[in-house]
Order: structure tokens, then C-alpha cells, then sequence
């Protein structure tokens, strides 16, 4: 759900300390468990607190007040398109405490969009708590050719 920004069988490292003493800011990476889940995803930080998301047209805003602006994913392939799924809801508010996430692969991922495939009527929350974070990801490892630190 992160191609190609991650593919299966990388390795990744995880920084599980300093998250909790810095503010999320938009385009993090986060590896966490989800509200009615028991694995881990890892995903990114779309929405923070006191915004809300709306997708339309297949693009992403996030909207403060009354100003909404589109948002430059420079990670996405330009071609993307991103889509509401599975609970078709196409504007999220994000509460404090919580963040929305979204995998890079937005055909193909399981997220904030649809409840972490729980269908939005059977959990009471398509954000992440801050409780449930495990971490931000701060470098891949392997494949060497895709080495990176994310920090």
C-alpha cells in the first residue's frame, strides 16, 4: 500500500522515541496499529488536528477554516489519482489527538479512507490515536539501491 515509495521485504528503521516529544507534520511516514486492528500498518500523515480532508477530482485537500488547498504530493506518481473507498465518504475532520493517514498507493490501500478495511460503520474512527503510533520511519535499510533516510 506504499509503492513505491516501500515495497514488500524492505527494511526499515523506526524511530519510536522521538515522535512522542516532537509535533506530526504532514507527510511523515508512521508505522502504527489501527482502532479494531492487531498488526501494524505504516502509512502517511495526510490530516493532522483541526483540519479537515476532502477529496475530489482525484486530489487531496486539506482545509483550515475555510481555506482549502490542494495538496503538492511530489512523492505520487503525477498520473495518480485518488479516490474515496470502500465507505465512499469523501471529507474527513481530524479531531486532536488523532491524525489521517493515507498509503502512497492510494488504489491499493488499506487507510483513513476506509477504515482500515474495518467499512466505516463497524469501528467508531477512520483516524489514528496517537496511543495507537508506534513510530515515525527514519531511513530504509534494504534494498541498498533504495537506501534513504526519511527524517
Amino acid at each position: 500500500s506504499m509503492s513505491p515509495t516501500f515495497e514488500e521485504n524492505n527494511f526499515i528503521i523506526v524511530d519510536k522515541i522521538s515522535p512522542r516529544f516532537l509535533p506530526w507534520e504532514r507527510g511523515d511516514v508512521i508505522v502504527f496499529v489501527p482502532p479494531g486492528k492487531t498488526i501494524p500498518f505504516i502509512k502517511r500523515v495526510v490530516g493532522l488536528p483541526g483540519e479537515t480532508v476532502k477529496i475530489a477530482d482525484g486530489k487531496v485537500s486539506v482545509c483550515i477554516a475555510n481555506s482549502c488547498q490542494i495538496l503538492p504530493e511530489s512523492y505520487l506518481p503525477e498520473w495518480l489519482q485518488t479516490k474515496t473507498t470502500l465507505c465512499w465518504i469523501s471529507e474527513f475532520t481530524v479531531t486532536t489527538g488523532w491524525l489521517f493517514v493515507m498509503g502512497d498507493n492510494r488504489g491499493y490501500s488499506t487507510d483513513s479512507r476506509c477504515c482500515f478495511g474495518l467499512w466505516c460503520y463497524e469501528t467508531t474512527s477512520y483516524l489514528v490515536p496517537y496511543d495507537n503510533i508506534i513510530g515515525k520511519v527514519y531511513m530504509r535499510l534494504f534494498p541498498i539501491s533504495k537506501f534513504s533516510v526519511y527524517y
